[in-house]
């Protein structure tokens, strides 16, 4: 699971960097030159990719990432990883409904609500995958 959480944010963080401007909140954030020469090489070789999956998916991904390392640390431990996914959950929907109603910056994308329950429906398939093929060895 670890290992799947982190190949799914590499492709969230390169469609996102490679996508997007060197002008972002983010880099700003984190003290990082969105225009340096990695970024920009970065730009200049991407593909040409729709919208929704530039603006849309990474937020998707990124869920589906922390939710397959929860599942990782703490896999069965029911009462200690419910703490970490429920409200991460809660903040991405809340966070989207605030920027909706313009309390928050940003945009209240539908979409990124859609990909955020596409992550959390692909995420319980994984677990009921994994349960299944355990008691299938069991």
């Amino acid at each position: 699971m670890a290992f799947l959480s982190i190949i799914i944010l590499l492709v969230a963080c390169y469609v996102y960097v490679s996508h997007r401007g060197g002008d972002m909140v983010l880099y700003s954030l984190l003290g990082i030159d969105g225009d340096s020469s990695l970024f920009i090489a970065l730009r200049q070789n991407a593909t040409d990719l729709p919208a929704w999956v530039i603006y849309n998916i990474p937020d998707g991904l990124w869920l589906l990432s922390y939710l397959l390392m929860i599942e990782a640390i703490w896999g069965n431990e029911k009462q200690r990883k419910i703490w970490f996914i429920i409200p991460v959950i809660l903040f991405a929907f809340l966070l989207e409904v605030l920027q909706y109603i313009g309390f928050f910056p940003g945009t209240g994308d539908v979409l990124d609500m859609l990909c955020y329950s596409a992550a959390i429906a692909v995420y319980l398939g994984i677990i009921k995958l994994k349960q299944y093929f355990y008691e299938k060895l069991d």
